[in-house]
């Protein structure tokens, strides 16, 4: 054994100098765990074997039990094999002696390879019959902690002060080996990435177990600061003829040309840049190792190239609470006019079997009674679309797209917008204080349909002439700036990390608008998400908007400049679930009947709440602030392919008046509930049922004269029908204030008060 203090060599890789006790827990490492340590398979247990009901550990102050839960192969049945009822569902967990044994030298030697020389680790077992709980028992003794830690080679680095950032070890750290290879690691990605892609970076360390402490010393190596001189490009054709795309294109698309310094992070770049385009189903970039020495200045890259498939079509249906049923397709061309020029011809229709000409007779059966409720869903929705989508933009790393379009859509109960014809412009990504943004620009030529009583509440448009006119055609031209970050682990469904997202959007005549729209709107959306346990996820978001004039802080007048499409909405199955689509917030009520009532010399209309003919009429607001905070955990039975979920929403939207928030916290609306979820590959497909203990906020009820009325003059006219109006009958609403005196019957038992929905996707 050598003597106190011991010292390493110089290496590059591992170290390898061990003692003999370590060298002993290594091997025991690789011959007692043939499976991934944390994976042990659920086989049926003999008849003799014990079953491990239970995993604990003691004495790890330091590291966490799921940390060294995931190092071992001992695991623990899960709480469906112990239901006798329900133990069928699930495999039991056997122990075996043999990778039990081979577990206590795994936690050895996981703690000495992580400063914890003193480190024991001892078992104790509790039997119960066949069933066995086991503990870990941990002495993790004294840590060997660095006393010094010393970078050389960095002097005359451009930039080479920010190399030593954050380094995984730390003098006053624990001396973990893992910490000083991380370190290295780092080291070499960030000479990389300022010009030396022949960097080394070599170790040493000095331990003295008298005193628990280390020196740790790294000397970088940086090679020459080298630039590219040469971009080759391979080519490899599909399977079907000559390659398509030619090395220019490839090198355009690349961006990193001869002359530029070397940075690895621009090559990732440019290999994602090709990725994006889907023309190249593989794509490697290389540094050429045999077109000079280490002492070269210059290097040659070679970028290697797969062609994918030219054309993709896609085909996909699905059922919906309000779409009821739906289908979408694309049809994809990755190389129209050479170049790697992308065509996509995009359609989607929605509410087939609810809306006409698809309302076929007994379709009720097959369709939500939600669908059905939709007052402006009687016609399918549609969208059909072009897009263009050019690689660069004048050698700019920029992708700009063009997408002509034709839709009809419509919002639950609010409103259904017609666009004949439309156009959208976006380029990204562009950067901005290294935030990734997407610009876009938008003028789609098309009217909104909506109640005569939003027009009248929001609007101030009453008269039936006025109305019309406000559902004519119009020009809306929108500027919107989108910048969005994703850190978490997976887009479809996240574990870990956050994701932000703002949006900004500008609508005037000088965009090209009519005269009547002007708009400033302002939407953010922030996301996170943390692991708890072994399968939970613990997930939250916020999201809030506000729309403002175009001089100011100001709403304007009753929001007379905002289209209604533009205006926010909230409830349903991406924001408080507990309220059915847009019925979150300001609302008005459609009458479907009414009673005349005498009282004294005056006839009035009026609407009592024990009618059960009024509709909500969502009118949406001008601010809005929602907020969840949901748990998801793998279902005990067939967790690869179940997620349940237990949420609870909280939010409102509003109108403001001027300048002033208008906010108010006891006007909040809570609502709680639970979710299950099968997961998919291109995502969730969802349930959710919410709780929803609110009765519905007082407002003004109308009744809409149908534009059937054999007198013309009484065609779409609204008359005041809110409960104690004063309004003399035949009336039209304009001339008199209709009080906001209508309240909808309270939900009645708890059956009632639920709300559930449908549909594909995480909530957030």
């Amino acid at each position: 054994m050598p003597s106190e203090p011991e010292m390493r060599r110089w290496r590059r890789g591992i170290p390898v100098c061990m003692t003999v006790r370590a060298v002993g827990i290594a091997m025991a490492w690789a011959l007692g765990a043939p499976r991934a340590a944390g994976a042990q398979d659920a086989t049926a247990c003999e008849p003799s074997s014990d079953r491990v009901r239970k995993v604990t550990f003691s004495g790890n102050n330091t590291i966490a039990d799921d940390e060294l839960a995931s190092r071992i192969v001992t695991t623990p049945m899960s709480w469906v094999a112990r239901l006798p009822l329900l133990s069928f569902l699930a495999s039991d967990r056997c122990l075996d002696p043999r990778q039990f044994a081979g577990d206590v030298l795994r936690l050895q030697f996981f703690y000495r390879t992580h400063g914890f020389p003193q480190a024991t680790v001892d078992t104790a077992v509790t039997r119960d019959g066949r069933n066995v709980t086991i503990r870990f028992l941990i002495a993790e003794g004294t840590p060997m902690r660095v006393d010094a830690l010393t970078v050389s080679g960095v002097s005359g680095i451009p930039g080479g002060g920010a190399l030593l950032d954050e380094l995984p070890v730390r003098r006053g750290g624990v001396f973990d080996e893992s910490a000083i290879n991380a370190a290295r690691d780092s080291l070499l990605r960030r000479l990389r990435n300022l010009g030396y892609p022949r960097a080394d970076v070599l170790r040493n360390y000095e331990v003295t177990h008298a005193t628990h402490s280390a020196r740790v010393e790294l000397a970088v190596v940086p090679g020459p600061r080298t630039h590219v001189g040469e971009v080759a490009v391979e080519v490899e054709a599909d399977k079907r003829g000559a390659a398509r795309t030619s090395a220019e294109d490839v090198r355009r698309i690349f961006g990193v040309s001869p002359g530029d310094l070397y940075v690895e992070r621009d090559l990732v770049a440019g290999q994602r840049r090709l990725y994006g385009t889907e023309t190249f189903r593989q794509v490697r970039v290389e540094l050429d190792s045999t077109s000079g020495a280490r002492s070269d200045s210059l290097a040659r890259l070679v970028v290697h190239a797969t062609e994918a498939e030219r054309y993709a079509a896609t085909l996909g249906v699905g059922w919906g609470t309000i779409d009821c049923f739906r289908a979408q397709g694309t049809l994809t061309d990755y190389n129209f006019l050479g170049g790697a020029r992308r065509v996509d011809l995009t359609g989607r229709v929605s509410r087939i079997g609810v809306g006409a000409p698809t309302n076929w007779k007994g379709a009720n059966t097959l369709c939500s009674p939600d669908a059905y409720a939709d007052q402006y869903g009687d016609t399918l929705n549609y969208y059909v679309g072009v897009s263009f989508r050019q690689p660069v933009l004048f050698g700019l790393r920029t992708v700009p797209v063009v997408t002509l379009y034709s839709e009809t859509r419509s919002e639950y109960n609010a409103y259904r917008r017609v666009t004949p014809i439309g156009v959208n412009f976006s380029v990204s990504p562009l950067s901005l204080w290294g935030v990734p943004l997407s610009v876009g620009y938008s003028l789609e030529f098309g009217r909104t349909q909506a109640s005569p009583a939003f027009f009248c509440v929001v609007q101030q448009l009453c008269q039936a002439a006025d109305i019309a006119n406000a559902q004519r055609e119009q020009r809306v031209a929108v500027l919107s700036v989108t910048a969005a970050r994703d850190w978490s682990n997976n887009p479809v469904n996240p574990s870990r990390g956050a994701s932000a997202r703002i949006e900004y959007r500008h609508a005037s005549p000088t965009l090209g608008s009519d005269a009547s729209i002007r708009f400033n709107k302002v939407v953010t959306d922030f996301s996170a998400f943390v692991r708890v346990g072994e399968s939970g996820v613990l997930a939250g978001r916020f999201r809030a908007g506000a729309i403002f004039d175009t001089q100011g802080f100001n709403l304007g007048s009753a929001g007379q400049f905002v289209p209604i499409q533009e205006r926010l909405f909230a409830g349903g199955p991406t924001t408080v679930r507990g309220f059915r689509p847009n019925e979150l917030g300001p609302a008005v009520y459609r009458a479907l009947s009414y009673q005349t009532v005498v009282n004294g010399p005056d006839t009035t209309f009026q609407a009592f709440p024990s009618s059960n003919g009024a509709i909500v009429v969502p009118v949406g607001g001008n601010t809005m602030a929602v907020a969840n905070l949901e748990y998801r955990v793998r279902s005990p039975v067939f967790g690869r392919l179940l997620q349940l979920s237990a949420f609870t929403d909280v939010g409102n939207v509003w109108n403001r008046s001027g300048s002033t928030l208008g906010f108010d916290a006891s006007q909040l609306r809570w609502t709680p509930g639970v979710g299950l979820r099968v997961l998919t590959a291109f995502g969730a497909f969802r349930f959710d049922l919410g709780y929803n203990p609110y009765q519905r906020d007082a407002g003004t009820a109308y009744y809409d004269n149908p534009i059937t009325d054999p007198n013309p003059n009484k065609r779409g006219v609204l008359y005041c029908v809110s409960p104690g109006n004063t309004i003399p009958a035949g009336t039209p609403v304009g001339s008199l204030p209709c009080p906001s005196s209508y309240r909808p019957l309270p939900p009645g038992d708890f059956w009632s008060r639920l709300t559930p929905s449908i549909s594909i996707g995480q909530a957030f």
